[in-house]
């Protein structure tokens, strides 16, 4: 029922016209930003402006001081236009709707508890979920979406109603130019919000935490356990004193943080540094650990590009390989190509070679935090770069799937990068790949340096575009055929032969041209099936296309995934779509036996791999 929910919320945002019906007066609206002082939330007002003379105040952020006195807007107007008021549109920005545009956000909706009380009251040693999760079950559902705007904004999950707003204190000096004719939509876009439920010692609580993307350099984190009583926890920025004495600052993030329970006892915030952050200049990235609840600094993961460029480190990826609900390590790629693994393991751990019975220990689920650290001796894991040898940008969050060996585990990543940074070469002109890279030491031992190559990898390649029709609709649209070569993990594939082949590489590339396709977007894995989104930007036109691929070597999946028919080949890989509002990407819809691509003029059932149907881990399914 809630998946149905989030569905029927999404397409209601997707129409700004739709929206302004339910949002109260502008007088009326429950718009707030943070009382710094008090580290609290405070109304968005005019009472709370402070004065248009005092540097750093709202209403000096809203004072325009070049224009002449006689005739200006005021600070005030330019306060209640953000409200909503439409006093002074024409005069201000014109503009089709009081919301910001929201059309390619990603919404998360809040309802009941999120995990499985067994493993949560385990995991804590007490009951307290049990009881958590029967003080939620009647929680009102709440959609929670980014602005592209610089606002995070709360909807009533059944009647679309607007019943909270949050202004990051980082987005609070740009506010003016929203308000003048040179704004453009989307200046100011927001990541997509982590929701989590986090244990304090005492009690549950349910968190939201989301980086503030294009509007500023920062983080923040709002406690929404009660979603009519939100309150602020924390906020971060290149400013705060808790990254004072960090050679590594808080920079520009559009990616999703993760949330974690971690071995050191506590729930933390991880997240990359982001870009064009101050220390990062000469290719220097940082994997930021925060108390979830506090937002202090439990510790910074320093690493070292071989480039002397501006550099930042993207989104990560958490490991719980051995599915205790606590995080073993963390995967994250850099501007820079470099695919890095950090360690966050406890105390105590060891690997297999140092234990009789041949399993490795990932340490004390309390304790010390002296186990976080760079993996392979602060050197990376990978390092993605063209045939040609150009380094390919890493935005997105790394996959994880067990590797077919049994033996560590496959960390898939893409490359791709949809804003600009100093120095850097243009995204649109590369050849993006796909890329599979065993990490074959998963199992708490120690590391040294060891960065696979692109010649130590498995080439998978698109061998054909054609026309496929849709067994659902009929309807037509551009399809591709994608080989599936053997990896040959050992050599002769011997399991007790030396290692042969690394990995699996498919560059995004058809009849050998390079059309900059890239991915930027989080991929999702159902069982022995790795669904893709990539895009292509021609101009104003983006096109988009969607993969379903054999995780374990980058190529065709043993069975027909998608639901399309061609007249030149047997099984498609890959379909072209358009999406169904600008800047949405692909839809992904449930039914009872598969799901459904869903674009402006496409629909095609996905079916799943046997194995991918069931529970995939202790949290419960949701779609954040």
């Amino acid at each position: 029922m809630l998946a149905a929910v989030l569905w029927a919320s999404i397409s209601i945002v997707a129409s700004a016209q739709v929206l302004d019906l339910s949002v109260p007066n502008y007088q009326q609206r429950n718009i707030k930003m943070a009382e710094p002082e008090l580290n609290r939330l405070q109304a968005f007002s005019i009472a709370n402006a402070g004065s248009p003379e005092t540097a750093g105040s709202l209403a000096h952020a809203l004072t325009d001081h070049a224009e002449p006195l006689a005739g200006a807007v005021s600070w005030q107007q330019r306060l209640e236009y953000l409200r909503g008021s439409s006093a002074l549109e024409g005069e201000l920005r014109p503009r089709p709707s009081i919301l910001g545009e929201i059309t390619a956000a990603q919404g998360v909706v809040v309802q009941g508890a999120r995990y499985l009380a067994s493993v949560a009251n385990r995991l804590e040693g007490n009951n307290a979920y049990s009881a958590f999760v029967t003080q939620r079950a009647q929680r009102r559902a709440q959609l929670y979406v980014p602005g592209r705007d610089g606002f995070l904004h709360a909807f009533d999950a059944r009647s679309a109603a607007e019943t909270f707003a949050f202004i990051p204190s980082s987005v609070l000096p740009h506010l003016r130019h929203s308000t003048t004719q040179q704004y453009r939509a989307g200046d100011y876009r927001m990541g997509r919000p982590a929701v989590a439920d986090v244990y304090d010692g005492q009690q549950w609580r349910t968190i939201l935490v989301s980086s503030v993307g294009a509007g500023g350099s920062g983080l923040f984190a709002l406690d929404i356990t009660n979603p009519d009583a939100i309150e602020l926890l924390w906020e971060l920025d290149e400013h705060s004193s808790e990254l004072a004495t960090q050679q590594i600052k808080l920079g520009y993030s559009f990616a999703q943080p993760s949330i974690a329970r971690l071995h050191h006892g506590g729930w933390a915030v991880v997240s990359g540094n982001g870009y064009q952050a101050q220390g990062s200049e000469q290719g220097a990235a940082a994997l930021y650990v925060i108390d979830a609840l506090k937002g202090t600094l439990i510790k910074s993961l320093e690493v070292q590009s071989d480039l002397a460029r501006s550099n930042g480190l993207s989104a990560p990826r958490l490991a719980d390989y051995d599915g205790d609900g606590v995080a073993d390590y963390a995967y994250a790629g850099d501007v820079h190509g470099n695919l890095w693994r950090f360690d966050l393991l406890g105390d105590g751990a060891y690997g297999p070679e140092a234990s009789a019975s041949g399993v490795g220990y990932y340490g004390a689920k309390s304790g010390s935090r002296s186990g976080f650290k760079v993996s392979y001796a602060g050197k990376p894991l990978f390092t993605a770069t063209t045939a040609q040898g150009v380094r390919q940008p890493i935005t997105a969050a790394p996959s994880l799937v067990a590797h077919p060996t049994g033996k560590g585990y496959l960390v898939i990543v893409g490359t791709g990068q949809d804003f600009e940074l100093p120095d850097a070469i243009d995204p649109q002109q590369l050849t993006h790949s796909l890329y599979g890279i065993w990490d074959r030491h998963t199992a708490g031992q120690s590391t040294g340096a060891s960065t696979v190559s692109r010649e130590q990898l498995a080439l998978q390649n698109i061998t054909q575009t054609t026309l496929g029709v849709s067994q659902d609709s009929g309807e037509s649209s551009a399809a591709r055929v994608i080989s599936n070569h053997t990896v040959q993990w050992h050599t002769n594939f011997d399991a007790s032969a030396p290692i042969q082949q690394r990995g699996w590489v498919l560059d995004l590339q058809a009849d050998g041209a390079a059309t900059g396709e890239m991915l930027v977007d989080n991929m999702r894995s159902l069982g022995s099936m790795l669904l893709v989104q990539t895009q292509v930007s021609s101009g104003s036109a983006t096109q988009h296309w969607l993969y379903a691929l054999n995780p374990t070597t980058g190529g065709a999946t043993a069975h027909q995934a998608l639901a399309m028919e061609s007249a030149t080949a047997s099984l498609l890989s890959a379909i072209a779509f358009t999406p169904a509002a600008p800047g949405r990407g692909v839809l992904l819809a449930e039914r009872e036996q598969s799901f459904v691509v869903q674009g402006r003029d496409t629909q095609v059932p996905i079916a799943a791999p046997p194995q991918a149907i069931g529970r995939q881990s202790w949290r419960r399914i949701s779609n954040d």
